[in-house]
């Protein structure tokens, strides 16, 4: 670049001096003007000569660097740490997001009450809907209200120290504030009965509900979980006869079952958002 620049100068100054010249005619004396326009003329083209040919780098020698060296490094470094700390917030997040202190899922919530499932379905044999009586005709369960309770207490364990506010509630009238477990957005319609009524079990969605002494969130209920068994069908219906057995586990010919079961029982695979968003 610094040639070419010198060249260029070297050739503008010496065709501006031809151009003072007369290029025909007999040869006459320069005037006083055009005589210091000559002289103008020759003293850029030794100036420019003297600079470009004697000391081609001066130019670049005489302007001093902004950035120390390493600047490049700290800016190629820069971004890419930006893009590291974007990716490790984005699956720090996602962590958290899958994490049981997000979901609540394996992580008992206190209850008034600690109300053991294993022992009353696994182990005494009662089942589901002795106490969530509109599991089958309604979209709610239903939390079973304290005489359901007391029709067995009132008989057995009556002065167990633990089931002291199932008392107190049957006796004031008061209902006991469980804290709920399985809890979904008020913007999602989930309807129990027809679940029930098309092969899911309790297991499904509740997790071994019969193996739980107190209970817990087996899954998290996000779209995507409920979106698998919707697009899939098949791994998870059951006979209607297990419906409600609270330590059911799959068979391993669940797939070639399971296909069956969905022909006959008529499921469709709704996908649809107004299905669960209405």
């Amino acid at each position: 670049i610094l040639q070419n620049l010198k060249r260029s100068c070297i050739f503008l100054c010496f065709d501006y001096a031809v151009f003072l010249k007369p290029t025909s005619g007999a040869r006459q004396e320069p005037d006083e003007s055009q005589q210091k326009q000559l002289e103008k003329a020759d003293f850029l083209i030794r100036r420019v000569s003297w600079d470009f040919c004697r000391f081609p780098y001066r130019a670049s020698k005489t302007m001093s660097q902004i950035f120390h060296r390493s600047t490049n490094t700290l800016a190629k470094a820069s971004i890419y740490g930006a893009v590291f700390i974007i990716v490790l917030i984005g699956y720090v997040s996602w962590q958290v997001n899958q994490s049981s202190y997000f979901t609540y899922v394996h992580r008992p919530l206190p209850q008034p009450v600690p109300f053991s499932h294993e022992h009353h379905t696994a182990q005494l044999g009662i089942d589901c809907r002795y106490c969530h009586t509109s599991v089958e005709s309604s979209w709610y369960a239903g939390i079973p209200p304290t005489h359901t309770c007391m029709s067995c207490h009132s008989q057995i364990w009556t002065n167990a120290a633990m089931l002291e506010p199932v008392r107190e509630s049957y006796r004031t009238d008061k209902s006991i504030l469980w804290a709920r477990v399985n809890a979904l957005p008020d913007f999602v319609y989930f309807n129990h009965s027809i679940h029930i009524h098309k092969g899911i079990g309790c297991t499904t969605c509740h997790g071994q509900i019969g193996k739980m002494p107190i209970t817990w969130r087996a899954h998290t209920l996000y779209m995507r979980w409920c979106l698998n068994c919707h697009n899939h069908p098949e791994r998870y219906v059951r006979p209607k006869k297990d419906v409600f057995d609270a330590v059911y586990n799959p068979p391993s010919d669940q797939l070639a079952m399971g296909r069956r079961l969905v022909k006959k029982y008529k499921i469709k695979s709704l996908t649809s958002c107004d299905t669960c968003h209405r």
